[in-house]
C-alpha cells in the first residue's frame, strides 16, 4: 500500500511541476535598456550596486536571441545573466558566439556576410562551411546616444529579442 501511496505522489508530483507553461515576449526598446544596464556592470558604472544585486533576483527569467533569415529562425541562443559573485565583471557579457550554417543564405547574403568584419567563413575537415563568430556584441552603450543594438547582420538577417517567464 505504501508503494502504491508514494507512486501515486511521485507522479503527481512530476505532472505538476512539469506542466508549467513558459511564456515568451519579445523584448521591446527598455526591456533592452534594463537588461543592457543589468548585465553590463563594470567596475567604473554609475549604477548602485543595490540595484544590480536586487536584479540578479529575476535569474528566473531567461533572455534569448534568435537570428531571423526571411523569417525563418536559423539560430536561437541565449544571453548570459549575472550572479551575484560575477554583477562588477559584466563586460563580456553581452557578446555571444554562433555559428549559421552557409548553405542556408542565397548569394546576395553570402557576400554581405563575407564583406562584415565580425563574421568569418570556416570549413570543417568535412567539407561543410559555417559563418561563425566568437565575439558578436549584441548591445552597445554610447553615452551620447544612449543604447545601441546591433540588431542586424545584413539586409535579410536581423535579431529578435525575448524573454521566457513562468505563466
Amino acid at each position: 500500500m505504501k508503494k502504491i501511496i508514494l507512486t501515486i505522489s511521485l507522479l503527481a508530483s512530476f505532472l505538476f511541476t512539469n506542466g508549467q507553461d513558459i511564456e515568451k515576449t519579445e523584448l521591446n526598446i527598455e526591456d533592452l535598456e534594463y537588461l543592457q544596464k543589468n548585465i553590463n556592470k563594470g567596475w567604473s558604472s554609475k549604477e548602485p550596486d543595490e540595484t544590480l544585486i536586487n536584479s540578479t533576483k529575476n535569474n528566473l527569467i531567461t533572455y534569448q536571441f534568435e537570428i531571423v533569415y526571411n523569417d525563418t529562425v536559423v539560430y536561437r541562443g541565449n544571453i548570459d545573466k549575472p550572479s551575484y559573485g560575477q554583477i562588477t565583471m559584466g563586460i563580456y557579457r553581452t557578446r555571444v558566439q554562433f555559428c549559421l550554417e552557409y548553405d542556408v543564405f542565397d548569394a546576395e547574403t553570402k557576400l554581405e556576410l563575407a564583406e562584415n568584419k565580425k563574421i568569418k567563413l570556416i570549413t570543417t575537415e568535412s567539407g561543410n562551411k559555417y559563418y561563425y563568430t566568437d565575439f558578436y556584441e549584441l548591445f552597445e552603450m554610447d553615452y551620447k546616444k544612449g543604447l545601441i543594438v546591433n540588431d542586424r547582420l545584413s539586409s535579410k538577417i536581423h535579431f529578435k529579442f525575448y524573454k521566457l517567464t513562468e505563466k
